[in-house]
């Protein structure tokens, strides 16, 4: 199962989270943490053995959502005792990827530790700034990053061919260090990503996104029921 693209590592987590909320929503965030200590174990268990699992979750990609799960569980139902923890627990993750990184020589392990490390720099910095996002969304230079967040999606669903194409060909340009790459290859890929994302925000996602709440008030709308959100032809209530 070697992808290339990551949405095969997104619907493992979706089949996996729906098993431990159908097997034990109660459990769910011990249950996410047990996965995560299993899946640390097998990847350098199947490592050691040479089982090729690249594709699975179990290569340690879990590892990068199971980031984000302590910081949902950290910023919603921790006290600051478990913040401390979290930090602790994320600043283990960071030397990890920065140690195991040093110690191998195949490019896609390699790749995949620096994921660990930069995504628990980013956990990290929810967990902690999490105090002044209002006036952190408040300043100008968070515009930007507003901006593609609320297109996130469509960034990630149309950046891939392009990137790849622009990061290829200047590649075999010459422009391949880690400085040039850091320096022009990635900035000139954010760039090139950005308008065929929004013109894919514009005209595909938006038509599929929920109104505003204060749009929806504004329509006077009355009815006390809650919405019907129609997935795939199903209505559910929301």
């Amino acid at each position: 199962m070697p992808n290339s693209w990551t949405l095969c590592y997104e619907e493992q987590f979706y089949a996996i989270a729906g098993l431990i909320l159908v097997c034990g929503a109660k459990r769910l965030f011990s249950a996410a943490a047990l996965v995560t200590v299993l899946t640390l174990v097998a990847r350098h268990v199947c490592r050691s053995m040479g089982i090729d699992t690249h594709g699975f979750f179990i290569d340690g990609h879990w590892l990068l959502f199971a980031a984000g799960i302590l910081v949902y569980h950290t910023v919603n139902y921790g006290t600051t005792k478990h913040k401390v923890v979290a930090l602790g627990v994320l600043a283990t993750s960071m030397v990890y990827g920065v140690l195991d990184r040093r110690m191998q020589t195949d490019h896609f392990q390699r790749h995949l530790d620096e994921y660990i490390f930069i995504s628990s720099i980013f956990a990290a910095g929810l967990i902690v700034f999490r105090k002044w996002d209002r006036w952190l969304s408040e300043l100008w230079l968070a515009k930007p990053i507003a901006a593609c967040g609320r297109m996130s999606y469509s960034i990630y669903l149309t950046h891939y061919l392009l990137v790849v194409v622009l990061s290829c060909g200047l590649a075999m340009a010459g422009i391949s260090t880690d400085g040039w790459v850091a320096l022009l290859v990635v900035p000139v890929c954010i760039v090139a990503a950005m308008p065929p994302a929004a013109l894919f925000h514009k005209y595909v996602e938006k038509r599929f996104m929920n109104a505003p709440a204060a749009k929806a008030k504004a329509s006077g709308s009355t009815n006390s029921q809650p919405p019907v959100v129609r997935v795939a032809g199903v209505g559910a209530s929301a």
